[in-house]
């Protein structure tokens, strides 16, 4: 007849295995959090490739250059990735609409949405009232019709590029007038638009869908 001791010692040897249905339960679950876990990462999954970075400053208004311009590796989220650019063939040559600093992901709200022009191009800038520059309501990379009057009547400059615009001061006697800089064709056709400057005969027409 065993002892107390010894039927303790008996009983503390003695352990319950998991049933079949209790294993099975348990397999059940693990697979279940696995299965979460696959759908998450389905859901959050990124796209990781290279996409075009900026590797200088580019200030708003300023044509882009491939100099400034670079290739890094990432992860994009897929809503990002629609937004940014994989290379720069459809940015070099176009105009920054926001000022854009190295190291930052060149998106597609950061350039305008107008072609590049091709050949030699001048910038300008020149001193009108708000009324004649659309009462102000422009932004870098706009195309702007300029009309320049002259003494045999006036010149149409079409689609000339909007580079950068600065608003008047603020305050006791300040006016309405606008400096605003303007990127045209060539050289003949920026003395066209000085020359009518200088004698206040410069007027902006907008064009439509010219926003960037």
């Amino acid at each position: 007849m065993a002892t107390g001791e010894q039927a303790a010692g008996v009983l503390g040897v003695r352990s319950a295995l998991p049933r079949g249905r209790a294993v099975l339960g348990g397999l059940l679950v693990a697979l279940s959090a696995v299965g979460l876990m696959m759908a998450h990462g389905a859901a959050t999954r990124t796209d990781r490739r290279t996409w075009l970075v900026a590797t200088a400053d580019i200030a708003q208004g300023e044509e882009i250059e491939a100099a400034a311009l670079g290739l890094a590796p990432m992860e994009l989220a897929d809503a990002t990735a629609r937004r940014a650019y994989g290379n720069g063939d459809d940015v070099v040559g176009r105009v920054a609409t926001s000022a854009i600093h190295a190291g930052d992901l060149i998106q597609r709200g950061h350039v305008s949405r107008d072609e590049p022009d091709s050949g030699p191009r001048r910038r300008l800038t020149v001193a009108m009232s708000g009324a004649r520059a659309l009462g102000g309501d422009l932004r870098p990379g706009d195309r702007v019709d300029v009309v320049a009057a002259n003494a045999e009547g006036s010149s149409v400059i079409a689609r000339a590029m909007v580079s950068a615009v600065t608003a008047p001061r603020s305050g006791l006697g300040a006016g309405d007038e606008l400096s605003v800089t303007l990127v045209v064709d060539d050289e003949a056709t920026a003395g066209t638009v000085l020359a009518a400057s200088a004698r206040d005969e410069v007027a902006l027409i907008g064009t439509v869908g010219s926003s960037s």
